[in-house]
């Protein structure tokens, strides 16, 4: 991992999670995902359509976030996925949350209680839905 690298995405660790957030102080999954593009990348994706965010209207939230996320995005292959790339999780039996790929090939995801956070691709690989590339790599 290149030092700039590490440490950009060190200040995305640890955040604390709160709906419809997007900085350093606070984030939710979508908010998380643009700002690992915006830190790491200087890229100022489109990412929310400016309606509020209701936790219990996950289901919708998602598709709202997938209507955006495909202006800019588009769909990949699950075993295809590389740094940079976006993925739509399953929490539970329902749909979940959004997280990023990142450059070790960890995912860079919102946990609601512990707040952003990495994990090992290999061993979430069972809760990704879809895969997303932004169009221009």
């Amino acid at each position: 991992m290149r030092p700039i690298y590490n440490d950009k995405l060190s200040k995305l660790i640890g955040i604390p999670f709160k709906i419809g957030h997007e900085s350093f102080e606070f984030c939710d999954c979508v908010g998380i995902s643009w700002l690992y593009h915006f830190t790491i990348h200087g890229k100022d994706y489109p990412h929310r359509d400016g309606k509020p965010f209701f936790m219990r209207d996950k289901r919708k939230d998602v598709l709202r976030i997938l209507t955006v996320l495909r202006t800019w995005a588009h769909q990949v292959g699950l075993n295809e996925l590389k740094e940079g790339d976006l993925v739509i999780l399953r929490s539970g039996y329902d749909v979940g949350c959004l997280g990023v790929v990142t450059e070790e090939q960890k995912l860079l995801f919102m946990d609601k209680y512990v707040g952003s956070m990495l994990g090992k691709i290999s061993a979430m690989r069972h809760i990704f839905l879809k895969g997303f590339r932004p169009n221009e790599t």
